[in-house]
């Protein structure tokens, strides 16, 4: 039997090989993130980029199956993983999408007790925080971390080791100026499970539940449909303010972060608490210094998306 750090090592590696390899596979039949024409301005990319991140990270975080006490949530990961790569293939309805994430949340729990609330939320969650490259990826690593760290923990260290090897493909590097893979529905949904299966690490979806439910007050009193996408998140703010993907990326992670360090030196009740709290603290602060407009004062989302 493998140590945990070990099997964090095997984990990250084979995440590493299998994004390498899917993103071959993906470009060479033709998989490519799905981008109708009123997407195009919201997800301007000068180049398909292959979806296959949650594939990716199940392969690697597959390598804690020998662990008895990680069995269980195998299942709900496969199943939350299958519904997001139906979704970038073909492109689900909202209510199908919507009762898929349902299913998968009775999974985890039979008894729509909290655990099914926090899975229902956070699939919901991190697919709609997963607007700006790395975001998602980063904050599921913090998350799982951050868990580790206030106490018992079913995923970490393995599926942190598995997260991070995929955000190496998640941003843009080597020159690029586009990111070489995406996490994709799948990879989104599949990363809300996670984040579930850990109490330590739901204080975490504080910005995404926060820019959430903006974002639904907001669109619905423009008159558009909740769950229509649009350019006015957070990171679209920081965008419009001059941020380059990396910057995007560093001050959602500055903003996300406070649960995790909280966690070294107080209660795991009071870094949960104390740390959502600091979270929501910073994204009011960071609205107040962001525009809502493009720079040629165009309001941000103001076309449907």
């Amino acid at each position: 039997m493998h140590s945990p750090l070990e099997v964090a090592a095997i984990c990250g590696l084979l995440t590493l090989a299998a994004t390498q390899a899917l993103v071959l596979l993906a470009r060479r039949i033709g998989f490519r993130d799905r981008r109708p024409p009123e997407e195009v301005e919201r997800k301007p990319r000068t180049e398909p980029i292959p979806p296959i991140g949650g594939l990716a990270i199940f392969i690697g975080v597959l390598t804690a199956l020998p662990y008895p006490e990680s069995e269980w949530f195998i299942l709900p990961l496969a199943l939350a993983l299958l519904l997001g790569a139906i979704d970038d293939a073909v492109g689900l309805p909202w209510l199908v999408k919507l009762l898929g994430q349902f299913m998968v949340a009775v999974t985890l729990d039979p008894s729509y007790g909290l655990l099914f609330v926090i899975a229902l939320v956070a699939q919901n969650a991190m697919n709609t925080y997963d607007n700006a490259d790395g975001a998602a990826t980063s904050l599921t690593a913090m998350a799982l971390a951050g868990a580790a760290l206030m106490g018992a923990s079913h995923l970490a260290p393995w599926a942190v080791a598995s997260v991070l090897a995929f955000l190496l493909f998640n941003v843009p590097r080597r020159g690029r100026t586009v990111p070489s893979a995406y996490l994709g529905d799948a990879g989104s949904h599949l990363l809300g499970v996670m984040i579930a299966l850990e109490p330590g690490a739901w204080p975490f979806l504080t910005l995404p539940l926060l820019d959430l439910a903006r974002l639904t007050v907001v669109r619905l009193r423009c008159g558009s449909r909740p769950w229509i996408g649009d350019r006015r998140h957070l990171a679209h703010r920081l965008q419009a303010r001059g941020a380059s993907p990396w910057g995007v990326l560093g001050l959602l992670s500055a903003i996300a972060v406070p649960p995790l360090p909280l966690a070294l030196w107080v209660d795991p009740l009071y870094a949960a608490v104390l740390g959502a709290g600091l979270t929501a603290v910073l994204y009011c602060v960071a609205l107040f210094l962001t525009p809502a407009t493009d720079a040629a004062g165009k309001p941000l989302g103001a076309d449907p998306q």
